[in-house]
């Protein structure tokens, strides 16, 4: 069975599911698509293609997706488009109409400035755009990670498990629908979390251009101007002066043994969700979700790898696959 979670991004956007956990599977080839998308993201890391696509008409129609595409992003964008108008009252100021008026796409669409005026729906797109590909697809990785770190370690799993289990046991949880706060309360859970996000980057490195005019050292190191500067979560996250010579090791428990100083130092440098006014705005929505799928998959089931399924120093698994049975909960 794979597993992928968290593609309700789009209930919160769209006030609705598209309908991947209904279907139990790919609707309208979005997810192959997205994919797809993915891969012509990483061919723009590459300096001179990313030039050509931003500075030649050539490079854009070949790069930049339409709307009008067949493929990548454009199905996204299409999709978009056409909830976008099913949405729209135009011209009329009233609230559109939707399933329960309290999505994230009838608020824009309903909202208005002091002098009356709307949000252009060009950025209305392509806010959602953002939406349904940044937000999912990051959470979904987040738990998958965890899930594999955890089944590849059974002991640890059992120990999770147990911690989850006794919670419930004295009712010191809600068992149909654990709240948020609750599932942070478990210590080793949260330990879990915290660890992983630490151990496995799933976001990509941060960049940012040096500003115009003189040269400058950033720790000892000349860096001239116009220079892309980048930091990276997987660096961080492994570095042995932060988190000690086992640095490349999943180990839980290092949070419950470290200092407050320890803690409060590893903090100020996380940057797996960003940094000052660049921080993810969706940071809390996928904290919740990542916490309250982990709480559930720990109850109801028994993880556990395929056989020849092996996992790399980076925690990449050469399956996608896991095995999850019901432990009748």
């Amino acid at each position: 069975m794979s597993l992928s979670i968290g593609k309700n991004g789009p209930a919160v956007s769209f006030g609705e599911p598209i309908g991947f956990m209904t279907a139990r599977g790919d609707v309208r080839a979005l997810i192959e698509n997205m994919d797809k998308a993915m891969y012509r993201q990483k061919l723009s890391f590459y300096p001179h293609l990313a030039w050509f696509a931003r500075a030649s008409a050539l490079g854009r129609r070949i790069f930049v997706s339409q709307r009008t595409d067949t493929y990548g992003l454009g199905l996204f964008m299409a999709e978009i488009h056409s909830e976008v108008q099913k949405r729209s009252v135009s011209g009329s100021g009233e609230k559109p109409i939707s399933n329960n008026g309290q999505s994230m796409l009838d608020w824009w669409l309903s909202a208005r400035n002091s002098t009356g005026e709307s949000i252009p729906v060009r950025e209305i797109e392509d806010q959602l755009l953002m939406d349904m590909l940044a937000g999912p697809d990051s959470i979904s990785l987040m738990t998958t990670n965890l899930v594999f770190l955890l089944a590849a370690r059974p002991y640890m799993l059992k120990r999770a498990q147990k911690e989850v289990d006794e919670t419930f046991q004295t009712r010191d949880i809600s068992i149909a629908w654990p709240g948020y706060d609750e599932c942070r309360s478990l210590p080793f859970l949260d330990a879990c979390i915290r660890e992983g996000l630490r151990f496995v980057a799933s976001s990509f490195p941060r960049r940012r251009c040096s500003p115009e005019g003189s040269a400058f050292f950033l720790d000892g190191k000349l860096v001239p101007a116009g220079t892309s500067v980048s930091s990276s979560a997987s660096e961080i996250g492994r570095h042995r002066k932060l988190y000690g010579d086992d640095a490349n090791d999943f180990n839980p428990d290092r949070w419950l043994q470290a200092t407050p100083e320890q803690l409060r130092l590893w903090g100020s440098l996380d940057v797996h969700w960003g940094f000052g006014v660049r921080k993810c705005l969706g940071k809390h929505i996928g904290s919740m979700v990542l916490y309250k799928s982990l709480v559930q998959l720990l109850y109801r089931f028994d993880l556990e790898l395929e056989e020849k399924t092996t996992i790399d120093i980076w925690s990449f698994p050469s399956s996608q696959y896991i095995k999850l049975r019901s432990r009748g909960s």
